[in-house]
């Protein structure tokens, strides 16, 4: 019986370490997003950093939220293999619109081809689901056909 209450207060510690590193991290974030925001509106400098760090920031956001998977996965036997089609269909879309940004203003897309509607929560969300796609695509088990 003390066994399985010890089991059940270090599963209790370990969640709450996970959300005190997911929340810390996106305290951090945008801790590091508001800085570079007020450094560009000081000096006028409207670089590409902020373009591409916030899209990296959230991709590792949602890397750290399918953290449990890859826990999990590897506790399994077997060898690891990837869900090709996985990232094909939601990988690449959701990395698209996490660099759109900074594709249309850096890179080779000339014109907006998306509506100035949108949010910018957009974005980031799809950056959040690039990672958690990304890191959930990786799988071990014995009889995988991927």
């Amino acid at each position: 019986m003390e066994s399985k209450k010890l089991q059940g207060y270090l599963k209790v510690s370990g969640y709450l370490i996970y959300a005190v590193l997911l929340f810390g991290y996106l305290f951090l974030v945008n801790y590091l997003y508001l800085a570079l925001v007020r450094y560009n509106s000081i000096y006028f400098n409207i670089t590409s950093l902020i373009l591409r760090a916030m899209p990296v920031s959230y991709i590792i956001f949602g890397c750290l939220l399918g953290l449990e998977h890859i826990v999990r996965q590897n506790r399994k036997d077997g060898v690891w293999s990837v869900t090709v089609v996985r990232l094909i269909f939601l990988g690449l879309p959701s990395l698209f619109f996490s660099f759109y940004w900074f594709l249309y203003f850096i890179g080779p897309l000339r014109k907006p081809i998306l509506p100035a509607w949108l949010p910018q929560q957009f974005f980031c969300l799809a950056a959040v689901v690039f990672g958690y796609v990304l890191i959930t695509s990786f799988n071990k088990g014995s009889n995988l056909c991927h």
